[in-house]
């Protein structure tokens, strides 16, 4: 099976003959559970966004660093099984460890210690991570297997869930919290409010391709940040009220938090909405902005990992506290 390896800064590809590793929870007669039970006690949280590139990968690690610096202990995963790649953005992709495709769970049993410890680590935090060039998209219930291990194990699971295909294949994350990740540009503010749409009725990942935004060709008509940003858009994409007292209804116990990135690339700001503006627009408070950072960009291309940068502190720490409220108040117990 084919997987790259980085070496010397070239990458190449080698042969690996890995058989998948059983982590079967051991039998103990003495023991009263249920392995084959899934219910998630309420410590997943799940990463969203409409708009590709805009850094959600890095956003939902910096996060889990966040709070393994607040002394939370928390597991990664990586939900993107279009792309997948978590490992290399963290520097890890030549770290000994189990990914999805070499883990095994026989009737979707899994021990959350053992898988811990064969994980490889960021931080001291346990990854499982995704390399869509070496394996094939997991099964639901071994999704749902390691999910479900690793909340035995941590205190909180973070899941780069992309846009949103993991929900999808494990229903029981549509009732875990998400912090929706939203490019402050209008483009990206409209596909965000199309995604909010989504949480608010419970379709996250209900549909893929393009069509959890505005037709492709809005964007060619868009010029700067002056412009009045979209009230409806394809057919009624504006949250309509009832829509809203939904989505504000379910702020504890699933949206916990919105975070405006700002685009790569704008030219003195051109094009860049405010983080007033998009929470007027979104009708809910955006944290941040988060900038761009191009020595972060650098740490991640060379495989140094990733690091959260000074400026970024305080949306990160408020991030943090957003994503632990929204964990602790989960009523899935």
């Amino acid at each position: 099976m084919p997987q790259v390896q980085k070496a010397r800064g070239v990458y190449e590809t080698r042969e690996v003959h890995e058989e998948k590793a059983d982590l079967a929870s051991p039998k103990d007669p003495s023991s009263t559970e249920d392995s084959t039970t899934h219910v998630f006690t309420g410590h997943t949280a799940v990463f969203l966004s409409a708009s590709g590139g805009v850094g959600l990968s890095a956003l939902c690690s910096l996060t889990a660093l966040q709070l393994k610096v607040q002394g939370t202990r928390t597991a990664l995963v990586d939900g993107d099984f279009t792309s997948g790649g978590l490992d290399t953005l963290l520097g890890l992709e030549n770290d000994k460890g189990l990914r999805f495709g070499t883990l095994n769970a026989p009737l979707g049993k899994i021990d959350g210690e053992v898988l811990c410890k064969r994980l490889p680590h960021w931080e001291g935090m346990p990854v499982l991570a995704f390399d869509s060039w070496n394996s094939e998209t997991p099964e639901w219930w071994e999704v749902e297997a390691v999910l479900t291990a690793l909340e035995r194990s941590a205190d909180v699971v973070l899941v780069d869930g992309s846009r949103g295909q993991i929900v999808d294949m494990v229903p029981a994350l549509g009732r875990a919290p998400v912090v929706v990740v939203a490019e402050l540009s209008v483009l990206g503010l409209a596909r965000a409010k199309a995604l909010l749409n989504k949480v608010a009725s419970g379709r996250i990942g209900s549909t893929g391709g393009r069509d959890d935004g505005p037709p492709h060709d809005f964007a060619d008509s868009l010029e700067s940040s002056k412009r009045p940003l979209p009230q409806s858009l394809g057919g009624g994409l504006a949250l309509q009220e009832c829509e809203v007292q939904s989505l504000e209804s379910r702020k504890t116990s699933q949206l916990a938090a919105i975070v405006g990135i700002e685009p790569r690339g704008a030219s003195r700001r051109r094009g860049v909405v405010s983080v007033n503006e998009a929470s007027e627009y979104l009708g809910h408070q955006v944290l941040g902005p988060v900038c761009p950072n191009s020595a972060r960009t650098s740490d991640a291309l060379e495989g140094l990992g990733l690091k959260i940068a000074k400026a970024d502190r305080t949306v990160m720490g408020e991030l943090a506290q957003a994503v632990s409220d929204a964990v602790e108040g989960d009523g899935r117990h």
